[in-house]
């Protein structure tokens, strides 16, 4: 089981949603909780839908609090309902997580840049720490989880967001572990909390399906894929790398070059989830133009959908009985249009009608024999929807309008 935490403004805007899925996709956390998100409840339920979770629980903000965002499976979130309000520590031998942005530091080693650190200002929390019998978890990953994302003396970091623990719960989940992922939307970097032990999975294979006649074109358009668009997945899960390391290096020293490379890499990011989300819009049928705000994840979706209704699973015949099986379904349908594509007249009356044949021009002939010119091709070709149905080669129109001058 996973637990993801995540102090992130601005998640009422469409931006957030390709951010957080990419935390959902790459991490799966079973509970995903977010703090001071500055959006209303109908909101959260939406981005709960987006983001394929079964349920929510809302806590919204007062004058001491901001909001908080319960993100879960239907089992999770039923005891998060029951402890997330609760400020006093639970009895001695209760198990207790307690994970958040605590907006204080416990020592210099959690802070770079600004004011030095004085122990005063985190006697509160100590003294609270030391009551309920709490331990830090550590973490792996860079060590600061907020920036000021500010240039060079007024740079500040620190490690405000962590996980504690008492010693129940580490006799429970003993292998609890935490990690900071790449901060990437918010000034805030998510934190992942692991309570089993992590699973090792190897490569993936790519499997590239083979069309009979465009061998060629598929081997050219194989290569092209690794060697100059590249794999998106891959691409993201470099850069999410990328961005770790920078910040792992900005942690221990300013740089002003390692700054604008974790800015440029960032907008890399963007514009991998833009195209992540254009070829998902595709493959759903979609205008991606107007539906551009949607997230990679609901044109996914879609194009399941799409995929799925145009399967044939049953169909009725002459004889009002509806057909299941496979094989009498591929019988019927070529029955039918034979069928359809051939006549049932045997013999025309057309030569004793008495009326006269109608004849087309010269001028008419001459068009109807002569060869077809590019212009026509061209002028037929821009006429279609771009990302429509395909070819009999499966290639939609949108690449030969692209291509067509080269």
């Amino acid at each position: 089981m996973k637990i993801c935490l995540w102090n992130v403004r601005g998640a009422s805007k469409d931006k957030f949603i390709p951010h957080a899925w990419i935390i959902v996709e790459d991490h799966r956390p079973s509970i995903l909780v977010m703090v001071e998100t500055k959006c209303e409840e109908y909101r959260a339920r939406e981005v709960m839908y987006r983001l394929r979770f079964d349920d929510c629980k809302v806590i919204p903000s007062t004058a001491k609090r901001g909001e908080f965002g319960f993100f879960g499976r239907r089992s999770e979130t039923s005891y998060v309902e029951r402890h997330a309000a609760k400020l006093t520590p639970p009895p001695p031998q209760t198990p207790w997580l307690v994970m958040g942005d605590l907006n204080e530091i416990t020592s210099q080693a959690d802070k770079q840049g600004g004011r030095p650190f004085r122990f005063s200002q985190c006697k509160d929390m100590n003294n609270f720490v030391d009551a309920a019998g709490l331990v830090d978890l550590g973490y792996d990953g860079c060590p600061f989880t907020w920036t000021n994302a500010r240039d060079g003396a007024a740079l500040i970091r620190e490690r405000l967001d962590r996980a504690l623990v008492n010693s129940p719960w580490l006799h429970i989940f003993p292998h609890t572990k935490v990690h900071h992922i790449p901060r990437t939307y918010s000034d805030h970097a998510p934190i992942l909390i692991s309570l089993d032990n992590p699973k090792v999975d190897g490569p993936s294979l790519f499997v590239v399906k083979k069309f009979e006649g465009r061998d060629h074109f598929l081997t050219s358009i194989k290569n092209w894929n690794q060697n100059v668009f590249g794999n998106l997945y891959y691409k993201r899960k470099r850069l999410l790398a990328r961005i770790n390391g920078i910040q792992l290096a900005l942690a221990n020293k300013y740089s002003g070059f390692l700054v604008n490379l974790e800015r440029d890499l960032l907008k890399q990011l963007d514009d991998i989830l833009n195209k992540e989300r254009l070829i998902w819009a595709q493959k759903a049928g979609m205008n991606w133009r107007k539906y551009a705000d949607y997230n990679t994840k609901y044109f996914h979706i879609l194009a399941k959908i799409r995929k799925s209704k145009g399967k044939i699973l049953t169909l009725q015949n002459d004889q009002g009985e509806w057909i299941t099986d496979q094989t009498s379904l591929k019988s019927l349908a070529v029955n039918y249009f034979n069928k359809l594509l051939q006549t049932t007249h045997v013999f025309s009356s057309f030569k004793n009608s008495g009326l006269s044949p109608c004849k087309i021009s010269d001028t008419d002939k001459t068009n109807l024999i002569r060869e077809v010119t590019m212009e026509e091709v061209k002028s037929n070709l821009f006429s279609m929807d771009p990302i429509k149905c395909p070819g009999p080669d499966g290639i939609q129109a949108v690449f030969f309008q692209k291509h067509w001058d080269s």
